[in-house]
């Protein structure tokens, strides 16, 4: 089971679930706590599920980097317990990843060194974002970070 905060919700910093469906079976006559979008309009479905031409309805599951990381088809109008649980565990392992990673670690080794450095550059050049090598968390990556991201190397 994944872990919900006092509200019963999950932080939407680490995992972001996306309920894509047309008909009865939306997410919202789940009783599903915690946040989640529900698209009645189909217009994540192109962006997070590239358009596929299975399920109509689709639960997705996207991490901070908009990035997906599990697809679940169901059917009907309600969602299956088994299904739930899957979902739940699915968020687990994107909570804990997210708790896990170091910060500025963008190739995901478990250490911050120089290669990490060149890559925030290579990303800030590139006008990309990452949340991992956002150091300051102001959803910007810009040499504030390159700079925090060399202090923490010296510091360590």
């Amino acid at each position: 089971m994944c872990d919900l905060n006092d509200s019963g919700a999950w932080d939407t910093d680490k995992v972001v679930l996306i309920g894509i469906g047309i008909g009865a079976g939306s997410v919202n006559s789940w009783n599903v706590t915690g946040p989640w979008v529900q698209d009645f309009t189909m217009g994540v479905w192109n962006q997070f599920l590239e358009g596929t031409d299975g399920a109509r309805k689709k639960i997705a599951l996207v991490d901070p980097s908009l990035e997906r990381r599990y697809i679940g088809d169901y059917s009907g109008s309600s969602i299956s317990n088994s299904q739930l649980n899957e979902l739940y565990a699915q968020i687990q392992i994107l909570i804990d990843e997210m708790v896990s990673s170091v910060p500025g670690d963008i190739n995901a080794d478990g250490e911050l060194n120089v290669v990490d450095v060149i890559s925030v550059v290579n990303l800030i050049l590139a006008g990309e974002y990452n949340q991992v090598a956002d150091i300051n968390n102001d959803n910007a990556l810009n040499v504030t970070d390159v700079i925090s991201m060399v202090n923490l190397i010296l510091s360590n």
